[in-house]
């Protein structure tokens, strides 16, 4: 399963008329990555998601239900370092699955993270 450091995030919201809302998280990966996504993640949350995503060149491109927005922008908000991952299928351009993650950390340190991460930085 690839692994992207992610640097940055934008995120928004927008009303598409009659096609519904939708909210985004637009990831911005660490200046060293190469490969798929190096050029960016584009993560939409909306509520007639029927696939996962694909890769459009450098760039990844994911349509998720609108549930897991809440929880994906609070990770990007209070964690470091984030790590966006991804699965594709066999032809290798669409993504069958993809997610957020931070590496190991301590129990119970709070909504304030206290944790060394320097090796990451």
């Amino acid at each position: 399963m690839p692994i992207l450091k992610i640097a940055s995030y934008r995120v928004g919201a927008a009303h598409k008329g009659a096609n519904g809302d939708t909210r985004y998280l637009f990831l911005e990966p660490d200046a060293g990555e190469t490969g798929p996504g190096s050029a960016g993640v584009k993560v939409y949350f909306e509520s007639t998601a029927k696939r996962v995503g694909r890769v459009a060149g450098d760039v990844i491109v994911a349509t998720l239900p609108d549930a897991l927005f809440r929880d994906m922008y609070h990770i990007v908000q209070t964690e470091r370092p984030v790590f966006f991952m991804w699965q594709l299928d066999g032809d290798g351009d669409k993504l069958e699955s993809c997610g957020l993650a931070t590496v190991e950390e301590p129990t119970g340190e709070g909504f304030r993270d206290t944790s060394d991460h320097s090796e990451y930085s």
